[in-house]
């Protein structure tokens, strides 16, 4: 299980011991939610809160490999975010493009490449 607490650096692996994976089928699938609110429950507005996520994934994705994750699923946005204020839309989609154009090159020299088999 890969645990994810917003006070540390980075993340953190807790294998769990009855769950027994070879390291080359590891498939991580992170729910990206509760941003909004993290940030609301310290005073900050809810798309610092989706920034923050933004920096979240970032470290994940980085360490992914190291930790012998093979398969890493970000589920970042849902059709339930399209009913969101059209500003925190915006703001969403904003942070995805930055963090898309920041990134790119970073995973191409890991060999980080979308599963082009999705959508189904």
């Amino acid at each position: 299980m890969l645990v994810h607490n917003p006070v540390l650096e980075k993340p953190v692996l807790h294998p769990h011991p009855s769950v027994p994976v070879a390291a080359s089928q590891l498939h991580v699938a992170i729910i990206c939610d509760g941003n909004g609110r993290w940030a609301t429950s310290r005073a900050l507005s809810r798309s610092a809160g989706h920034r923050a996520g933004a920096e979240a994934a970032r470290r994940v994705i980085r360490c992914a490999p190291h930790l012998g994750i093979h398969t890493l699923t970000l589920f970042a946005l849902s059709s339930a975010n399209w009913a969101r204020p059209a500003a925190e839309v915006a703001a969403i989609l904003q942070i995805l493009h930055e963090y898309l154009a920041a990134e790119t090159s970073h995973c191409l020299d890991e060999g980080i490449r979308p599963d082009h088999h999705w959508p189904p």
